[in-house]
């Protein structure tokens, strides 16, 4: 069984540079709002969505409970694809 890693690994964990829709959304988030639907088309929906504090976060963070910790960036694509009749 694997374990979760520790505050100390999260910390040298490898990370990416967000997207541009990663950017603007975790603005709107640090403003308040808990889920961003950036850009959506018929057959793909981008958004991020918030990772708030609960009161068990405040073991480890600091911070009030409701702060934003993090967020999720999803991109969601149907598959197969939905086509128009003509």
């Amino acid at each position: 069984a694997k374990k979760l890693p520790t505050m100390a690994d999260v910390a040298n964990a490898k990370t990416r540079e967000l997207t541009d829709f990663e950017s603007k959304g975790l603005k709107q988030l640090a403003a308040g709002k808990d889920a961003v639907v950036v850009d959506a088309t018929t057959n793909q929906v981008r958004m991020v969505g918030a990772i708030r504090m609960a009161q068990a976060c405040l073991k480890c963070h600091d911070g009030s409970r409701g702060d934003l910790l993090g967020a999720f960036s999803y991109d969601l694509v149907r598959d197969p694809a939905f086509r128009a009749k003509d």
